[in-house]
């Protein structure tokens, strides 16, 4: 597919997934630039691409997210080396598929004025040579995500129709009441973006499916019929982009790290105890506990690693004085009602000398055989299939 058939085409073009959340699985470590291993190790930016190829995607986001001279600062190559890199191992996975190389081009990392310190006129310039690098590369798309100040979408829209004549998509992040971080509504978004030159706009992160459709809609009736529209599901998760500091020098490390795969950052004391979760259910007649699981793990703490490539135990039911695994089905159950959830939910918990925290609700939690919830009800003694079936017929 050419650049110039993207938006002439009959068939839904699918988009790829996140690339923090892969190079974080491959060991990315606390405060490396994620962009840098466009040089430091091209083989496995290339062959993270050419997985969401081989899967289908026909337009590939260049590992240069973080690409400005603001996040690269100190980095020993320049912007303009690391976006021509990240181009190269782009199309070079793209080119056996037909698929077509974005530069990828999020936020600059700095507040514009009034807000920041960030002159509007600054950030016009630093996009501009981030646009010029993505097309003295190769680019075949420029691709403005996971932006939240429509402002400084502004100013990376009027550097890109300076500096390019490539296709442009623009998307935002938005939150549960319908607004970005700083305000800006979906349909303020559609109209400024479509008239600055944005070829396509959309939705990413920070939500997920349920709660962007009805955003999503209100972006396509902001436009006319024929405008193209995307959505780019949430690329977080409860492991994703986390860090575990105990050095105040690690602070500003982690943070980078964490931006590096979404656009908010929680930063939350630490706690230091047993993790236990907890699922909760309606059966039909009142909501239910199964029981408690202990994790168990020689990580430093339950990560990506330790979740998903099987540094961790699962003790089920987990060992716990019969107060403790009280306490911990009665919240469960009691968090399951107060926020109205339906189905089942699994509720996660960290219980320290000091008692029983919430961390935090899975609503929508794995079913295969190696999840928790299913070692739970055969931890309860009953049939998956028919607790599967109790479930379905009382959500």
């Amino acid at each position: 597919m050419q650049a110039n058939e993207l938006f002439t085409q009959p068939n839904t073009i699918l988009l790829d997934g996140g690339m923090g959340t892969m190079l974080q699985a491959a060991g990315l470590k606390l405060g490396a630039r994620p962009e840098e291993l466009n040089i430091t190790d091209p083989q496995l930016i290339e062959s993270i691409h050419s997985r969401y190829a081989a899967a289908g995607s026909r337009i590939i986001n260049a590992n240069t997210f973080g690409a400005s001279a603001h996040k690269l600062a100190g980095s020993e190559y320049t912007l303009e080396e690391i976006i021509a890199a990240g181009i190269a191992n782009c199309k070079r996975a793209c080119a056996p598929y037909g698929a077509l190389a974005a530069l990828d081009v999020g936020p600059l990392g700095e507040l514009l004025e009034p807000n920041g310190t960030l002159a509007f006129e600054d950030a016009v310039a630093e996009y501009g040579r981030i646009v010029r690098a993505g097309v003295a590369a190769g680019a075949d798309l420029v691709f403005f995500e996971t932006f939240t100040d429509l402002y400084e979408l502004k100013a990376a829209l009027l550097a890109a129709k300076e500096n390019c004549d490539l296709p442009i998509l623009a998307s935002m992040s938005f939150e549960a009441g319908g607004r970005t971080f700083t305000g800006c509504t979906v349909e303020s978004f559609a109209v400024t973006a479509r008239g600055l030159g944005a070829n396509a706009v959309g939705i990413n992160c920070s939500l997920g499916p349920k709660e962007i459709f009805p955003m999503a809609k209100r972006l396509a009736e902001a436009l006319p019929g024929d405008f193209p529209v995307f959505v780019k599901p949430t690329q977080g998760g409860s492991s994703f982009g986390v860090s575990r500091v105990t050095r105040a020098e690690d602070v500003v490390p982690a943070i980078r790290y964490a931006f590096s795969e979404n656009s908010s950052v929680i930063v939350e004391q630490g706690l230091s105890g047993k993790e236990l979760t907890c699922a909760a259910y309606f059966d039909g007649e009142s909501v239910k506990a199964l029981p408690v699981i202990e994790i168990v793990t020689d990580n430093e703490y339950f990560d990506y690693d330790a979740k998903y490539n099987g540094h961790s135990d699962e003790i089920c039911p987990a060992d716990l004085p019969d107060s403790v695994r009280e306490e911990v089905q009665r919240k469960s159950c009691e968090i399951y009602s107060r926020l109205g959830c339906k189905g089942i939910v699994r509720v996660d918990y960290i219980y320290t000398e000091d008692g029983l925290y919430f961390l935090e609700i899975n609503t929508i939690p794995g079913m295969t055989s190696a999840s928790l919830v299913p070692k739970m009800v055969r931890a309860a003694g009953m049939d998956i299939t028919s607790f599967l079936s109790t479930i379905i017929e009382n959500s």
